[in-house]
């Protein structure tokens, strides 16, 4: 069936004046549970009128389940996540949804779409709030990455990393093997691999709102740049990106496997990292390409 002429019969709520603007898939976080799940992988869509979450419920299952609804003027504040790896839609305090895009295009794109389409939905007389927390990203990084001293932040992105024995079982590349969730941060010194609270920080846009006992960032990896020996590449593979370290001693040894969100994110990384790398050494970082 017709992707359209499916989502017309199952999913619109608003009849024949409903009209899809955008489609893609993705995968979210949601508040309205008792417990923070991991990431499911969903479809989202956003008509003229409302947003969808769609979620196939069985791995076989060609139908597709709604899990999230809301008419466009019931959105209150949409967070727009640092460097555009995300976007957070505010309901209420208890009510909200991150889409993890990994994709500053892919994100920079549907705010427009969403600013657009709010403009023109005749229905909406208070719309929602648009808004960056950067100054919240920051603080927050330099209380868990340096204890307390402000970062200055060159480089971040949403990724997946390769970990061995990893229990994580929410949306991902699964062709990696085990992977987690992760936050890769370079400042003009160091590279950081951090864990993030991606759906209850930065704080929402209610003033009521309680700011969460848990931290944005948790520490989980860090090298200096000089540290770094080499990266490897693989041609095949548009999102996969490998970083060697080794400390000045020699005694220390580690791999970053990391899976970016888009091949844009992954130029970019190249690019910033290569850059930074020649800026200390006066030569090109080592590339490995399979």
């Amino acid at each position: 069936m017709n992707t359209q002429v499916y989502l017309r019969l199952n999913v619109f709520k608003g009849g024949a004046s409903e009209q899809s603007v955008a489609f893609f898939t993705t995968s979210f976080l949601r508040s309205d549970l008792k417990v923070v799940e991991e990431e499911k992988e969903c479809q989202f869509l956003l008509t003229n009128m409302s947003f969808y979450i769609l979620v196939q419920q069985k791995k076989n299952d060609k139908g597709l389940t709604v899990v999230a609804d809301h008419k466009l003027r019931e959105l209150k504040g949409v967070l727009v996540g640092l460097f555009y790896q995300l976007f957070r839609l505010e309901i209420n305090e208890n009510t909200y949804y991150s889409i993890m895009t990994r994709n500053h295009n892919r994100t920079h794109k549907f705010i427009e779409m969403l600013q657009s389409t709010i403009k023109k939905c005749d229905d909406i007389f208070d719309p929602p709030v648009f808004y960056h927390r950067t100054k919240d990203y920051l603080f927050n990084m330099g209380i868990s990455l340096l204890s307390g001293k402000p970062i200055k932040l060159i480089f971040y992105a949403v990724v997946f990393m390769k970990q061995k024995g990893s229990n994580y079982k929410g949306a991902g590349p699964t062709k990696y093997g085990p992977i987690v969730p992760r936050s890769i941060i370079m400042s003009d010194e160091n590279l950081y691999i951090a864990e993030e609270d991606y759906l209850r920080h930065p704080p929402l846009i209610f003033s009521s709102s309680k700011l969460p006992s848990n931290p944005h960032f948790s520490h989980k990896g860090g090298h200096k740049l000089s540290d770094v020996s080499n990266m490897e590449l693989d041609g095949s593979d548009s999102l996969y990106f490998k970083i060697a370290f080794e400390e000045e001693n020699g005694k220390k040894q580690e791999v970053w496997e990391i899976i970016l969100g888009s091949e844009n994110e992954k130029k970019k990384l190249k690019d910033t990292l290569s850059k930074k790398w020649k800026e200390l050494f006066k030569l090109d970082l080592p590339c490995v390409k399979k």
